[in-house]
Order: C-alpha cells, then structure tokens, then sequence
C-alpha cells in the first residue's frame, strides 16, 4: 500500500511540474525586448512622475539615473512627490534639485479616504506636469540613458498609448537570493503574454515600475483618480485601457532598466502579500486554492526523490523503482530548468538548494494576500489598506 501511494504521489509532482514548466516557459518564449532607440524624428514633451515613501535607500540612485537620460533637456522634467515620508526622501531630493533645474519636489497631502497611496501621489503629481506624456516610475527603478527615448519610440512607432516595460530584476542579499527566484517563477506562471498584447483578450496586466501614457489615453481613463481605490494600479490601468479600446503593450526591457524591489524576507512578504491575489488573477476562492497548491505541492515534492533514496525496499521492488526512477527524472527536469533561471537572475547556482523555500513561500503568500483582502489588513509602508 505505501509503495502504490509513493507512486501517485510521484505520478502527482510529476504533473505539477510539467504544468508549472509549461506555464513558465512562456515567458520565455513570448519574451519580446525593448528595441534600440532610432535617431529619427522630434521627441513629445515628457513628464516623469516618480512617487516615493521612505524611499531614501533607493531614490538617490534614481534621480542620478533620470539626470542622465538621452533626452532633449528643454523637453523632459522630472516630478518627484514625496509622500509624507518619515526619513530623508525629501531631503534627499532637495540636495539634487538645486543640481539640476529639471527636478520638482511635491510634497503629498494628507491621504484621503479611499484612496491608495501610490495612486494619490501619482494623481497630484500629475496635476504639476506638462508633459504630452506621462511616465510613472517607481522610487526603486534605475533607468539607463537610452530608456525613454527607446519607449518613447517604440511606442510612438507602433502606435501604442499606453506601454509598460518589464525590468530586470537586481537580487543582491542571501535573504533575496533565498526568496525571490522562487517566488518571481511563483508569479511569472501565472502570465500569458499572448494573451497580455491581444487587445481582443480581456486578460490584462502591466508593470508599475515604468508605466507610459500619451497624456490623451491617461485622461481618457480618468487617470488615477478613476482607480483610486485598486491596490494594483499598473494591473487596473491595464484592464481600462484594454475595455476602452486604448492600444496597449507590455514587454521586457531589461538591457534598460533595472530594479531592486525587496531587501528582506518581511519586504517580500508584505509586498508581495498585497498585491498577490491581483497579480495571479485569482478571482475565486477555487483559483485562491489551486494557485497555492500547486507551488506548495511542487516544493514539497521534492522531498520525494529523498525519501525514495533511504527508503529500505527489496532491489525487485517493481512499484518502488518505478516511484524512485519518476522522482529522479522530475527532479533533474527541474533542475536544469530552475539553473536556467538562476542563470537568467544573474544569481549563483548554488541557490538552486533554496528553491524549494521560495515556491512554498509563493504559496504562503497567496493564501496571506487572501486572508488579508478578506479582512482588510493588507499592509504596506505602514498604511493598511
């Protein structure tokens, strides 16, 4: 009876993984990249819109990132809005403003009621801007020289209003190292970009570390004030502009961009905690369930090929060999491809070991980010929302 149940449950992890590589290797094969800028034609008025609470670790590099941009300097301003920060964000941004006559620095009102924060400090640092177009990038983003004007004209030449650019993502510390491979593959299963650049397909999403409207396609949807109360607003934008007929791209730019989103375990629980439910799509109860099954029942299952290996069992056993031959191939399939990711993350394969605690982790943060929107209790930067 043990030897039969060893094999379903190895017949079990080994569907799970051939789904899960399924899903993941879309994103490899629809992996379309920021194309090199040409040197033709005159570029719109641009206004960067930059939000930032208790960002001082992470905005001083940004800004000297946006002082270099190959732009036409009476062209581009920058708007930096501080938003009731509790560290030296503002000083921070002041020390570069009087560098360079570009910067703006607006502090944030106080946060009305059914608003998200973000979204509150985008909307009023949209109304100092002047821009034809609006970029939004986070605090911890890093844009190389070459960025804007490679969107600016990808965008402008394909005819899209709105455009969103996927960066590379830094993973620098153990604890990151640890965490994030895991849980990027986590949430990278849960994207079809087919699906994503096919305005005919309601499936939707975008990234808010660098999001791009013509002025025209932001009022059009009502700007930020229109999703106020969506925890994530590159997501929201990205169905409105799809149900308003608002042509619409995101790929990868990662050659351009960089960024560093998490610094600890608590920084990925609670960031990813907030926004989990939107990011996978999971719009049910079901979906909530069968997301976070399928990565802790990936992880978990790696614990197979050990048990198969000290178990004590006749060399005739027919089921046993069967369960233990499964279990290795599943695992070695695994293996080469989570190395490939690693590889691709720029992070040594030496963590392949931990990869099994970030694809548990995805699944404990789902089933959180669940339990937080039911009671209210998302939390992040010190606000709940």
């Amino acid at each position: 009876m043990a030897e039969l149940l060893l094999l379903v449950l190895n017949l079990i992890w080994a569907g799970l993984a051939l789904f899960f590589l399924g899903s993941i290797s879309k994103i490899y094969l629809q992996r379309e990249q920021l194309p090199e800028p040409s040197q033709n034609g005159e570029l719109p008025t641009l206004s960067i819109i930059i939000p930032a609470r208790d960002e001082a670790a992470n905005i001083g590099e940004c800004i000297q990132c946006i002082m270099q941009l190959d732009y036409p300097e009476g062209s581009i301003e920058f708007i930096i809005v501080d938003d009731n920060s509790s560290d030296a964000t503002a000083s921070i941004v002041n020390d570069y403003a009087t560098l360079d006559q570009r910067i703006r620095l607006i502090s944030a009102d106080t946060l009305p009621k059914g608003w998200m924060g973000k979204s509150h400090a985008c909307w009023q640092g949209v109304q100092a801007a002047s821009g034809e177009w609006l970029l939004f990038v986070d605090a911890d983003t890093y844009l190389s020289p070459p960025t804007v004007r490679a969107a600016l004209d990808y965008a402008l030449h394909k005819g899209h209003a709105f455009f969103s650019v996927i960066p590379f993502q830094r993973i620098v510390s153990v604890q990151e190292r640890i965490s994030l491979p895991g849980v990027f593959l986590g949430f990278a299963s849960a994207v079809d970009f087919d699906r994503v650049n096919d305005p005919n397909d309601s499936f939707a999403i975008a990234n808010g570390q660098f999001l791009l409207f013509s002025r025209e396609a932001y009022d059009h949807i009502g700007g930020h004030q229109a999703i106020r109360a969506e925890v994530s607003d590159d997501l929201a934008f990205a169905r409105a502009a799809k149900k308003l007929g608002i042509s619409s791209y995101t790929l990868f730019g990662e050659q351009y961009i960089e960024t560093r989103m998490y610094r600890s375990l608590r920084e990925v629980w609670n960031g990813f905690s907030k926004n989990a439910i939107e990011i996978m799509h999971a719009t049910s109860v079901t979906r909530t369930v069968v997301n976070a099954l399928v990565s802790l029942g990936l992880a978990s299952g790696m614990l197979l090929p050990v048990i198969m290996l000290c178990r004590d069992a006749p060399a005739d056993a027919l089921l046993i060999n069967v369960s233990l031959i499964l279990s290795l191939i599943t695992l070695t399939i695994l293996a080469l491809s989570f190395t490939l990711t690693l590889r691709a993350l720029r992070v040594p394969v030496i963590y392949l070991v931990a990869l099994p605690f970030g694809l548990a982790m995805h699944g404990a943060i789902i089933i959180n980010a669940y339990f937080r929107q039911k009671t209210g209790k998302r939390l992040w930067k010190g606000r709940h929302y």
